[in-house]
């Protein structure tokens, strides 16, 4: 419908999701942090890696990997509340947004990387791969989905306030922490500031260049952004700060990447 100053199209049911999980994000007591990570010789050790040969390993699907080991030894991020209790879990399924194709076009939808702390790179990689070339509505859980995106608000709200209530439907539908990426589409230096229902999520920002001075010796290296946002309910900030320095030193060090 088009007016003289104005046109209407009609609200696509697919982002009544996210409303739902802004309204649900409401409740958590987020704090978060604006990091940076040097990732120029994280780029060396994964060009390495890529050119012997190996199942090749994207940046993304790196830095998901080092944040679920950081995830695993930092096992009290990895958990939520429920009511004078705190759950831990003991697998790391981290929830990722991913570009699905339905008519030709691209839908950002949820996917979990089930059990992620325990898998390699490249198996992150090659998961995130299958996740983004499978079409939409293939799958019995995509018109499940759909069926829930198309009922009323107050219905969708009531099941969701449920699920984020049970640890065991919790993990199930959100996973047990979040990673959202904005790398790729950013120019110049930005950090992101997540809403989200997880009790940790990682935001991946932009990648900058900027000077470094080592031994003397002035370089111009790769800092990616990043923000860390924790449920304060559950964590201080300084133990936040002690994971990102583990998460940091593993991404640096090319963790996982060396034969």
């Amino acid at each position: 419908m088009k007016s003289n100053n104005y046109s209407v199209t009609k609200f696509p049911k697919s982002r009544n999701l996210i409303t739902d999980v802004m309204w649900l994000s409401k409740k958590k007591s987020l704090i978060h942090g604006l990091c940076e990570v040097n990732i120029s010789g994280t780029r060396e050790y994964l060009k390495k890696y890529n050119d012997n040969k190996n199942p090749r390993v994207s940046l993304l699907s790196y830095l998901i990997y080092c944040y679920a080991n950081s995830m695993k030894e930092f096992k009290s991020f990895n958990s939520m509340k429920k009511g004078n209790k705190i759950i831990t879990y003991s697998a790391v399924d981290v929830s990722v947004i991913v570009e699905r194709e339905l008519d030709g076009e691209k839908y950002p939808m949820n996917y979990i990387i089930r059990n992620c702390d325990t898998k390699s790179p490249a198996e992150v990689n090659q998961e995130l791969i299958n996740a983004k070339n499978t079409p939409l509505g293939e799958i019995m859980y995509d018109r499940k989905i759909s069926f829930f995106a198309s009922l009323p608000a107050f219905v969708r709200r009531a099941i969701l306030k449920y699920i984020s209530r049970s640890p065991k439907h919790s993990r199930k539908y959100f996973g047990t922490t979040g990673v959202t990426s904005l790398h790729t589409v950013i120019k110049g230096q930005f950090w992101g500031m997540p809403v989200s229902p997880a009790s940790m999520t990682m935001t991946i920002g932009s990648i900058h260049k900027k000077y470094t001075r080592i031994n003397g010796k002035v370089e111009q290296d790769d800092f990616l952004c990043i923000t860390m946002s924790a449920e304060h309910e559950l964590n201080d900030g300084v133990n936040g700060i002690r994971m990102f320095n583990y998460m940091k030193d593993l991404i640096e060090s090319g963790y996982g990447l060396k034969n």
